[in-house]
């Protein structure tokens, strides 16, 4: 099992995440600590990230195998999350 971490950034993004969606985003987060690799990898400047899609919204994160860490970075619209 992983240990999941929000960045300051995150923790800004999920409380403007209208109610409905933010549910389904955190249970999408919580469910990173048993698959830390559901998202697909990102390429170009996010090289290093993953994404998971929870429609409409993407969370970006970085999974570490040697802490069993995940750091969620962003949780924002989809056509916001890569800007």
């Amino acid at each position: 099992m992983y240990r999941v971490e929000l960045s300051r950034s995150a923790l800004k993004d999920l409380p403007r995440i209208p109610l409905p969606w933010r549910e389904r985003v955190v249970d999408s987060i919580e469910a990173l600590q048993w698959s830390p690799f559901l998202g697909k990898r990102l390429k170009g400047r996010f090289a290093g990230q993953r994404s998971m899609k929870v429609w409409p919204y993407r969370v970006r994160y970085i999974a570490d195998e040697d802490k069993k860490l995940i750091t969620i970075l962003r949780a924002r619209h989809r056509r916001d999350s890569y800007k």
